[in-house]
């Protein structure tokens, strides 16, 4: 009894330790669309607008090329935001060509957040840079979840794949990650300069008011025994039946 009173003691105060070190939250959720058969804010916001996808039953949004989904007053024209994604690609060949995921222009420049080939994160600034993480991030028909953020302040952009960082730039030239002025945003729609689309799933879409990092999930502390072994076990010779 003893043991397993101090073993919780132990592993409250290391609990209480780590919260200690983490910074303190201060993003808020704006939006959050679960897409449980409907296109709807679950926090009272807009409803996104669908290009010819469907809903599936049992949750999320299929979609062909430019069927994607479009969220018109997403509140975050001042350029400081996360935007987070949990989908995947699905076309015949989606890692090997470019695929736009997020539009902050109603289509009219080429800049975005894209998958490129490879499976690789990238972001294409405005007059033609692009900024690639590793390639693999991405698998053909496997979910991944992206964050996608900017900080207003610093004006830098970073992108995070199943919560690693694959890039990160200062948007100081061109604004290239902030809404445009029809306040729209798009997702796995291409531009006026495509084809650059492809086939998918996209299971939800979540939206909040500041950049964070994303934490990895934290494993489950080992489970330890609490039965003290004898110190001198019967032999089997001495086993009675």
């Amino acid at each position: 009894m003893e043991s397993r009173i101090r073993n919780r003691i132990i592993f409250a105060t290391l609990v209480v330790f780590v919260a200690g070190l983490l910074p303190a939250s201060a993003q808020t959720l704006v939006h959050h669309y679960e897409l449980n058969n409907s296109l709807a804010d679950t926090l009272s916001g807009p409803a996104l607008l669908d290009d010819g996808g469907v809903l599936e039953v049992g949750g999320g949004y299929s979609f062909g090329g430019n069927q994607g989904l479009r969220l018109v007053g997403p509140g975050i024209g001042s350029g400081h935001y996360a935007i987070e994604l949990t989908f995947s690609l699905v076309s015949a060949n989606p890692l090997n060509s470019f695929h736009k995921i997020v539009d902050y222009d109603e289509g009219n420049q080429d800049s975005g957040f894209y998958v490129s080939t490879g499976g690789t994160a990238s972001f294409a600034e405005l007059f033609g840079t692009i900024h690639s993480g590793s390639a693999g991030a991405f698998q053909d028909g496997v979910l991944a979840t992206v964050l996608v953020t900017r900080d207003s302040s610093s004006e830098e952009v970073k992108v995070f794949v199943d919560t690693v960082e694959q890039l990160s730039f200062f948007d100081t030239s061109f604004d290239s990650a902030v809404i445009g002025s029809g306040n729209t945003l798009a997702f796995f729609e291409d531009d006026i300069f495509g084809p650059e689309t492809g086939s998918g799933f996209v299971r939800n879409i979540k939206i909040y008011d500041a950049p964070f990092v994303p934490m990895p999930p934290m494993a489950a502390p080992p489970i330890t025994s609490n039965v003290t072994p004898d110190p001198n076990p019967a032999s089997v010779n001495e086993m009675v039946l």
